[in-house]
């Protein structure tokens, strides 16, 4: 137990007790060492009375020093109060930093996920034909038949005459799709459709239609007659 030195009249269970009251216990433990009569402590009653203009040098030591003591307890105090602001400031930026960091990270996530979609959704394809090798952007998502006619129109040889091969089988609208990755290769077969530029496209169907040939020959005589008369002659001549 500790008592308090300077009036004896309060006793406290530690000395840590002893500081944390001593803003309380200051008013009364001077008068009571001023007037030399017991006064109240409780932290409820106490008074602060007028205090003398002069005291004894001793006295006034003494109650130098109880004053540091107080006002050492009350920086303390404080300091503890202040630190604890500081260090829940702190722990609160970081947290905001730490919160904004994993959004940021999520969201950099999110954005490489979805480009990695992209790239897979979209393959790119090697074609071959007639010793000349062309690239093609292929869809995924595209069914069989699509993609089949996506190749078609890309070396302007109609779907029925056309002929793909990858790693020894023939590609068919079934199994195209098994067959799609990055830089596969195709070798592609079939006549490439002569352009109809310039022709009427009723003079052409009419060749094919009386003689029952293939839309690429009648074109072909077609622009090399420049009649349908002649054109029919010519393809009979064959």
């Amino acid at each position: 137990m500790k008592r308090c030195t300077a009036c004896k009249q309060v006793i406290y269970c530690s000395k840590e007790c002893q500081l944390l009251h001593w803003p309380n216990h200051k008013p009364s433990c001077l008068e009571f060492r001023v007037t030399g009569s017991n006064v109240c402590t409780s932290s409820t009653g106490l008074q602060t009375s007028s205090l003398p203009s002069t005291l004894p040098s001793s006295e006034n030591s003494h109650r130098a020093e109880m004053t540091n003591m107080g006002d050492t307890v009350e920086e303390y105090s404080n300091g503890l109060s202040c630190s604890k602001n500081i260090d829940n400031k702190t722990d609160g930026k970081n947290f905001k930093k730490r919160n904004r960091g994993s959004e940021e990270g999520s969201s950099t996530d999110n954005a490489v996920l979805s480009t990695k979609g992209t790239e897979v959704d979209t393959v790119k394809i090697y074609i071959k034909h007639n010793k000349v090798k062309s690239e093609l952007m292929v869809s995924l998502t595209d069914k069989g038949s699509s993609i089949l006619q996506i190749i078609s129109d890309h070396l302007s040889i109609p779907v029925s005459k056309l002929k793909l091969i990858h790693r020894g089988k023939i590609a068919t609208s079934d199994n195209v799709k098994d067959m799609l990755f990055n830089k596969a290769l195709f070798l592609a077969f079939g006549e490439i459709s002569e352009s109809e530029d310039g022709l009427e496209q009723s003079d052409i169907d009419l060749i094919v239609k009386q003689l029952n040939v293939e839309r690429n020959l009648a074109i072909k005589c077609l622009r090399k007659t420049g009649n349908v008369v002649d054109a029919i002659i010519e393809i009979g001549n064959m």
